[in-house]
């Protein structure tokens, strides 16, 4: 339900409406503005909702979560089956995809309805990984429509999501770099794949993102606002402790990639193009967990990466069953009880002695990727004991630990679910995080975290009346609520956003409509209404609770009023000269 949104979200469907309607060099939040974002996929978005003429959100919260986990989940199955013959990694593929996470960490899920960009450039990033592997096989396709089809998609990754465009680049180039280096015979292809990939991730940055205000919220080398820290996965205070918690970090991201692991062991598998894309991929995650910090958009890099790893990784666990048994069910039935259990001890570890979410007071989250990874070595050896051949006991044992690490890690969503127990509360020490600053200070400072069926009434009325080509001006300028339930054009509204993804000239202008809008619903009169009339406004949208103004007569008419909204319009006669 809207009250449950992410309030993000409001931004998205507000950019999504601006980019069907008005175009990427307009802003609905102030006119003549830009923001500059990685909103090509709020430009599907918009463009599917103006097709279908659909309500606010249906598609946004719908058909975009529906349409990325449906086409990711084909194509993995596609690529699964290509790379191995054993009848449920497809299906295990799917389920890492869908259910997986980090173990013993929380933000793994790889479709989530907060970050909408995030699941359908999952399906994109799938879709270019499965790509470069068919273009490394000479046999498979064409190279010159196989490059064609990987430099769209590195554009739409760039522009749809910076994080998954720099692990594309990061993992095609590492293909490249090694075939180059080991004389492949698929050097050449992976040469031009990666040309390919970095002039379109390039001119998707440059044309979509770039010239933002705020160039972004990540520091290099810093140890302030670790990912580590915000999930309390810091065994120590202080800076050794931060160092040791992201460790504990990339341990709990990385068991969801020990499939892998088993083709890299393998010197049959070990300079495939599937598993030098797959290092190249996990390599790049890992350095951006290591060395950036920004509260959790740190992790967005290994989460990006996740998406074509667990398609390799639920392979490499089909290989390694292979091993073990070839009978492939005994084994597999045991090691999902080793790993069910193990999950329950992981779970408990996350909610054991935690209080409110603080990060080292009381908790002992840190220990849940250890305990996940220590007792799947374990359940390695009993499985090997138990299935694996006698000759080779040291390569079961790694068998099994890798299968009992990938099914361990298909559950790991869950983790944390309905507990509260994601984030910190304040007060933990300069040394760990920095306060929240404003990027710009507005009038207006109340960032709308959840709307009512009046915000939503009065919205649907307005979209009633109004052919959408109409400026309003309100005074909830903070927020984008009032783009993104009319899909009207504001006089100045989101600052919150605006202001950082617009153009840095832009910020000034901005603030200065805020205050017109605010001055005029506040003190109507015949030099506050001058700007509105000047701007081209035709109707505003009041919020009650910020105004003790009740009649705006003679220079607006109030047309609805609820109990959350006022709906004025403005009167034609005040614009009159004189």
């Amino acid at each position: 339900m809207w009250g449950r949104y992410h309030p993000d979200m409001l931004f998205f469907e507000s950019l999504s409406t601006a980019l069907s309607r008005l175009g990427p060099l307009d802003s609905i939040y102030t006119p003549d503005g830009v923001v500059r974002y990685h909103w090509l996929v709020y430009a599907w978005s918009g463009q599917v909702t103006s097709a279908a003429d659909a309500a606010p959100f249906v598609v946004l919260t719908r058909v975009l979560p529906f349409v990325a986990v449906v086409g990711c989940a084909l194509i993995a199955i596609a690529w699964a089956r290509r790379m191995s013959y054993v009848v449920w990694v497809p299906a295990l593929a799917v389920v890492l995809l869908v259910m997986g996470g980090y173990v013993g960490a929380t933000y793994g899920a790889i479709f989530n309805f907060d970050s909408p960009s995030q699941s359908l450039t999952t399906l994109w990033l799938v879709a270019l990984a499965f790509a470069v592997i068919l273009l490394m096989r000479g046999d498979a396709v064409r190279a010159a429509p196989a490059c064609a089809a990987i430099g769209l998609l590195s554009f739409g990754l760039a522009g749809g999501k910076i994080s998954s465009g720099a692990i594309a680049v990061g993992g095609v180039g590492w293909v490249a770099l090694v075939g180059l280096v080991r004389r492949e015979p698929w050097a050449r292809r992976a040469l031009a794949a990666a040309i390919v990939t970095v002039i379109a991730f390039g001119l998707g940055y440059v044309l979509v993102v770039a010239g933002s205000a705020d160039p972004g919220g990540l520091r290099l080398g810093s140890l302030l606002n670790r990912a580590s820290s915000v999930q309390g996965l810091n065994p120590l205070a202080g800076g050794v402790g931060i160092v040791l918690g992201t460790l504990v970090l990339v341990l709990a991201i990385s068991v969801r990639w020990a499939g892998v692991g088993w083709f890299l062991s393998d010197r049959r598998t070990r300079w495939e193009p599937s598993t030098i894309l797959a290092t190249g991929l996990g390599l790049g995650a890992i350095a951006t967990v290591l060395l950036v910090s920004g509260g959790m958009n740190d992790t967005w890099f290994a989460l990006a990466a996740s998406a074509p790893l667990a398609v390799m990784s639920a392979a490499g666990a089909g290989e390694a069953i292979l091993f073990l048994d070839p009978a492939r069910w005994r084994p597999l039935l045991w090691a999902a009880a080793a790993a069910a259990l193990l999950a329950i001890a992981v779970f408990a570890l996350w909610t054991t002695g935690a209080s409110g979410g603080t990060a080292w007071v009381g908790t002992a989250r840190w220990a849940g990727p250890l305990v996940g990874v220590v007792g799947a070595v374990v359940a390695g050896w009993l499985l090997t004991r138990a299935f694996g051949p006698p000759e080779a006991l040291l390569r079961g044992w790694f068998a099994g630990t890798v299968i009992v690490l990938v099914l361990l890690s298909a559950p790991a969503r869950a983790l944390g679910v309905g507990t509260d127990q994601v984030g910190v509360q304040p007060g933990l020490g300069a040394e760990t995080f920095t306060p929240f600053e404003a990027f710009t200070e507005a009038r207006d400072t109340v960032a709308i975290r959840e709307w009512s069926d009046q915000h939503q009434a009065a919205a649907r009325w307005l979209r009633d009346r109004t052919t959408g080509s109409e400026l309003i001006a309100t005074n909830v300028t903070f927020s984008p609520l009032v783009p993104a339930l009319t899909g009207m054009q504001t006089l100045a509204s989101a600052i919150l956003y605006q202001a950082p993804y617009g153009r840095p000239d832009a910020v000034a202008p901005l603030l200065e409509r805020e205050a017109q809008s605010w001055a005029f619903i506040d003190d109507p009169s015949a030099a506050t209404a001058a700007p509105m009339c000047a701007a081209g406004v035709t109707w505003l949208w009041v919020d009650p609770t910020r105004t003790a103004v009740r009649d705006w007569q003679p220079y607006a008419t109030v047309e609805l009023a609820n109990e959350a909204v006022v709906i004025l319009s403005l009167d034609p006669a005040s614009c009159a000269p004189g």
